[in-house]
């Protein structure tokens, strides 16, 4: 049998076998079509440096937009997973990048109005450097503040 197919599989069945321990303990499936769920959507800017030395002689200046919502696949007690999509541009030194991403942030209380989250992310890359453009998958760890 095919490695990923066995290896799916198994995946399907922990996580049926251990969905009904999580729904006890108040982790939701699909919360998004609940009647009360709130999206409680956010917009934000970013802004960041790109430094590579083996590409660009100085560090150079990113910017993006990102769009936040309360995750409507899978929901924390308390409502604490949020899902992130990103999009970011560069274009400095004879090189540009644009980004698109999304995450899944889960978020813990610092203090009373600051969150620290953090979670997986998938994204795509569109590089174009002297002339040659790559388009690329890309995954990542994130963290936010």
């Amino acid at each position: 049998m095919n490695k990923q197919l066995t290896r799916g599989l198994l995946l399907t069945f922990i996580f049926s076998a251990t969905a009904p321990a999580y729904a006890e303990q108040g982790w939701r499936l699909f919360a998004g079509t609940e009647d009360d769920f709130q999206f409680k959507p956010t917009l934000s800017l970013m802004t960041g440096a790109i430094d590579s030395d083996e590409i660009m002689p100085d560090a150079g200046m990113a910017y993006g937009i990102e769009a936040s919502f309360a995750c409507p696949l899978i929901q924390s007690p308390g409502n604490k997973i949020r899902q992130q999509i990103s999009y970011m541009n560069y274009d400095e030194d004879n090189v540009t990048l644009h980004t698109v991403e999304a995450n899944v942030h889960y978020r813990i209380a610092v203090s009373e109005k600051v969150k620290a989250g953090f979670g997986p992310g998938i994204g795509y890359v569109r590089s174009e450097i002297a002339d040659k453009t790559t388009n690329m998958l890309a995954g990542q760890l994130g963290a936010s503040l």
